[in-house]
């Protein structure tokens, strides 16, 4: 119902600035009016068009100029100058720029306002991210079996463990789902290695998670993140399985170069995105000629546990599958370790590549 109102600018509502821009709202209910303020020498071709990523300005403009001028340039050629005292109506499809050496300061109403918002919005606060959901595997039926209290307690030793390692790999924490991470990296390399090592350490608590990473641009509006790369790793994180760190093609193109051994997992029609996309595995398959001496590694399975103390050079490894799924660069780890048979052989990477062994990969076939 319309009500007896007034906003004053000098308390505006919201105020976004960037070069040469001030934009400055009020809202009144559902109507938003913006106070504009544009320099001299701002264009909208050269400052926004960038940003917004359109050859020319795709919002309709309704105003009145207070003060300043500006020409305007339709993509059909019409052009015009609009100066002070002006009340003006530009539509979609223009360039525009600041005339003069005084800046162009105008009130703009309705969606013009509205949409102006909007873009100056999305124009100071996207950015390239990759971004990482993680996911306890059956925590419903989980929390069934042992009951509100030690579900409580576990999930908080799974969190702080879990933010150890995005402390460790300069990761940050947009919020918890509940039973999982969103997170955001600025380097897909620490993000990958990050979700190996949240893994690793869920594994150490008898309790699998899942991770699914992508790369892409979005946007951070307030505490949270928004956009089509956030919707993307979470429809990726849904197709990973217990222990799984599944990765989209844009981010395994970034891990180029580094050390990190991705294999295919599949073609996939992810919801509510267009056409089938192939999606990456990070792998554990490790080389021994180029890393002599540098990891522990023990295979982990639900069947037989065992506590084995595992000590730089050596490896301690299946021998009957000669299967692994940990490595880390430590002088000595102590973990839960588990064989399909009772018996563990420690041997060293010599030993191994002795043997005619120069890989170990996840599903426990020797490569090489």
């Amino acid at each position: 119902m319309p009500r007896l109102q007034a906003k004053s600018f000098a308390a505006p509502d919201d105020v976004r600035t960037m070069p040469m821009i001030r934009f400055e709202t009020v809202g009144l209910d559902e109507a938003r009016v913006g106070h504009c303020s544009f320099e001299p020498g701002w264009r909208w071709s050269t400052h926004l068009a960038p940003i917004v990523g359109t050859p020319s300005c795709q919002m309709r403009h309704f105003g009145y100029t207070m003060s300043g001028a500006v020409r305007v340039v339709m993509d059909d050629g019409q052009a015009l100058d609009i100066g002070p005292d002006t009340v003006f109506e530009i539509p979609p499809g223009h360039d525009k720029w600041v005339i003069g050496n005084e800046p162009w300061v105008t009130i703009e109403w309705g969606a013009s306002g509205r949409a102006l918002a909007a873009a100056l919005h999305e124009a100071g606060d996207r950015s390239l991210a990759t971004v990482m959901f993680t996911d306890i595997v059956a925590s419903t039926a989980t929390l069934e079996r042992i009951g509100d209290a030690a579900w409580h307690d576990l999930l908080v030793a799974h969190n702080a463990r879990l933010r150890e390692e995005l402390n460790v790999f300069r990761g940050r924490e947009v919020k918890t789902t509940g039973d999982g991470f969103l997170a955001v990296f600025d380097s897909a390399t620490r993000a990958v290695r990050c979700a190996a090592a949240m893994v690793t350490s869920a594994q150490a608590m008898d309790l699998p998670i899942r991770v699914g990473v992508n790369t892409g641009e979005v946007e951070f509006v307030g505490g949270d993140v928004r956009g089509i790369a956030v919707h993307a790793a979470a429809r990726v994180l849904d197709l990973a399985g217990p222990n799984e760190v599944l990765i989209s093609p844009t981010t395994r193109d970034l891990l180029e170069g580094s050390d990190l051994i991705l294999e295919e997992a599949g073609m996939y029609e992810l919801k509510g995105f267009a056409g089938a996309r192939q999606v990456f595995r990070l792998s554990c398959r490790i080389d021994l000629r180029s890393n002599p001496g540098s990891a522990c590694i023990e295979r982990i399975s639900p069947r037989r546990r065992t506590d084995v103390l595992v000590e730089v050079p050596q490896l301690t490894v299946d021998l009957d599958t000669m299967a692994c799924v940990e490595h880390r660069s430590l002088p000595a780890c102590r973990r839960r370790v588990a064989s399909s048979r009772p018996a563990i052989a420690r041997c060293t990477f010599q030993d191994l590549l002795s043997e005619g062994i120069d890989h170990l990969s996840l599903e426990g076939r020797p490569d090489g």
